[in-house]
């Protein structure tokens, strides 16, 4: 006799390309060397915080451009295709430690609500990267099953929950038929 909670209304917050140009401009104002590179590498992978603050070397072929992504939030690791630019960012980075980004998490939770403070984007929220770079896989033609094995939701409806194409997108396609 117990009801099922609701979900929450999913947040449908888009990273736009004026968001992007703040964020590089705030830091260029920031001493945190781990910070560019690991908001553009969420923007390109879809990963989550804590998938890229344990993301090590071992891990990272950059011959095969694959990354494997162990301890997930659901527990199953996962190996995904590297983009151009997560390619090419992986291979600006300096290998001094084991680990990709030398971070813990409460340390690019501070660094990133000083970002966000000085950028004057009150609105704009780390798990917003993930959003966009999941919108992003849909909008450039990758399948439920193709973007899901990225992201590694297990279920089509979350996996819904983050994408969000943008309706001009899907209008210039929808038009060209």
């Amino acid at each position: 006799m117990v009801a099922k909670p609701k979900l929450n209304k999913p947040r449908d917050r888009r990273v736009s390309a004026d968001d992007i140009d703040t964020l590089m401009h705030a830091l260029r104002e920031t001493k945190v060397s781990y910070l560019k590179p690991l908001i553009l590498i969420a923007l390109e992978t879809g990963l989550r915080q804590g998938e890229l603050i344990k993301l090590l070397w071992e891990d990272v072929d950059l011959d095969s451009r694959l990354l494997k992504v162990r301890d997930t939030k659901n527990g199953e690791d996962r190996v995904i295709p590297l983009s151009n630019k997560s390619l090419s960012i992986l291979q600006s980075l300096p290998r001094l430690r084991e680990s990709v980004f030398n971070a813990s998490h409460s340390s690019l939770q501070n660094a990133w609500k000083r970002l966000i403070k000085r950028s004057d984007l009150d609105d704009l929220y780390f798990h917003d990267l993930r959003h966009e770079a999941i919108s992003r896989f849909i909008e450039r033609g990758l399948t439920i099953p193709e973007s899901a094995s990225i992201s590694g939701h297990k279920a089509q409806s979350m996996l819904l929950r983050y994408a969000h194409p943008n309706l001009d997108i899907v209008k210039q396609k929808v038009c060209s038929f």
